[in-house]
């Protein structure tokens, strides 16, 4: 992986853009800004490989799926940007390094084929670097002066204090709200939350799949009124010191296999 002044180049010349915390924050003051993200698991899947299959498989059905490889293949008709990542988290020891690598070559062709050739996406690490870097705090001592509504787990509600956020609203999600027979609901409620005059900071951690799908339909249903979407993922657990899954979740979690690293991993 070759590192540039703002931007990664992966294996297969998949070129990614990396810009600065400021270049998003621009974005927000001059108009909506939406923000997509799809992670590795999703090009993982994509080529049969990696542990993690069967769990995103039983998060995101198919009929989802197709949805989000549509959004993706015409992503350059839309002015949503989309980030993506072939690359895995946290690695542990020498051989996660080796499978991470392997994977990483076959998730780039994946994207190579995927999107279209005259779009460079972003790097869907940038809002974990950030947290990293603690530099995530000024995004929030801007957003402070916006109502800010947070979709995603139970948890998220901690992030009202802990970012002292005056204005605040947060649509609760559970692991099975991604499901067909709820996800239109999902849809219809947060355009509903975007339609007073109120200038709207949308933070999402939804699972990358279901987050990409929520705000694309609610860009295209041409309803919502001044108002940013962004898809920030887990950077948000780092704001979150007390996570927890409720009991539902946590069943469902571990029939599937999934969140054993719940607590905040950048």
């Amino acid at each position: 992986m070759l590192k540039h002044s703002n931007a990664y180049v992966f294996h297969g010349d998949v070129i990614l853009q990396i810009p600065s915390l400021n270049y998003y924050l621009n974005k927000i003051k001059k108009s909506n800004f939406y923000f997509i993200k799809i992670n590795h698991a999703f090009w993982d899947m994509l080529a049969a490989e990696g542990s993690a299959i069967k769990a995103y498989r039983c998060l995101f059905d198919k009929k989802l799926l197709k949805e989000v490889i549509k959004i993706i293949k015409n992503i350059d008709e839309t002015n949503i940007i989309l980030a993506v990542n072939p690359m895995g988290g946290p690695m542990d020891s020498p051989q996660d390094i080796v499978d991470a690598e392997r994977r990483s070559v076959i998730a780039s062709i994946a994207i190579k084929k995927l999107i279209p050739n005259n779009y460079i996406p972003h790097h869907a690490g940038i809002w974990k670097i950030e947290s990293r870097k603690n530099d995530l705090l000024n995004f929030f001592d801007y957003i402070r002066n916006h109502s800010v509504v947070v979709v995603g787990m139970e948890h998220l509600s901690e992030i009202k204090n802990t970012c002292n956020l005056v204005d605040f609203k947060h649509y609760k999600l559970s692991l099975r709200s991604s499901e067909q027979k709820t996800r239109h609901k999902v849809l219809s409620d947060l355009i509903d939350l975007c339609q007073d005059s109120k200038q709207k900071i949308m933070l999402f951690q939804a699972g990358d799949l279901f987050s990409t799908w929520l705000i694309y339909n609610m860009v295209q249903s041409k309803k919502i009124n001044n108002c940013s979407l962004i898809d920030m993922g887990r950077s948000l657990d780092m704001y979150c010191p007390n996570r927890t899954l409720t009991e539902n979740d946590a069943k469902f979690a571990k029939k599937i296999g999934l969140l054993k690293d719940f607590p905040y991993q950048p």
